[in-house]
């Protein structure tokens, strides 16, 4: 992240894949739909796929006001320019936690909560959440 992106306070969301002998970094890839806060809560594989939790705006100081959930499938091999293969928000919950996948089903799964309630949703793998 940029010190510009720092000094404004617009704190985007990075995964980098790191070389498991050399500890270099391989490749990053970074989401930044706002100018507050963006982050990964939670990043998963099947082996042939990334599905990652992202929360909008999570604590952005102001309590959850604003605060979005949402669950993505990204490529293996993160490019920087990608885009992810799909992106869901999840309109139930105002913060995501983590995500899992069942390799042996179709089946992602996802907790989060709102200000009163915790969630599980489970979405397929090609992006069909319930929630």
């Amino acid at each position: 992240m940029s010190k510009e992106a720092l000094d404004r306070n617009d704190y985007a969301a990075v995964i980098a894949q790191i070389d498991a002998v050399s500890g270099e970094t391989v490749r990053t890839w970074e989401w930044n739909p706002t100018s507050v806060l963006d982050a990964v809560h939670g990043l998963t594989s099947d082996g042939q796929r990334l599905y990652v939790a992202l929360g909008i705006n999570s604590v952005a100081g102001s309590g959850w006001s604003g605060s979005r959930a949402v669950v993505a499938a990204m490529p293996l091999d993160l490019d920087p320019v990608d885009t992810p293969l799909w992106t869901t928000e999840l309109s139930a919950m105002t913060i995501v936690s983590d995500v899992s996948v069942d390799a042996a089903s179709d089946g992602v799964f996802v907790t989060g909560q709102t200000v009163d309630v915790g969630w599980v949703a489970r979405c397929t793998k090609d992006g069909v959440c319930p929630l």
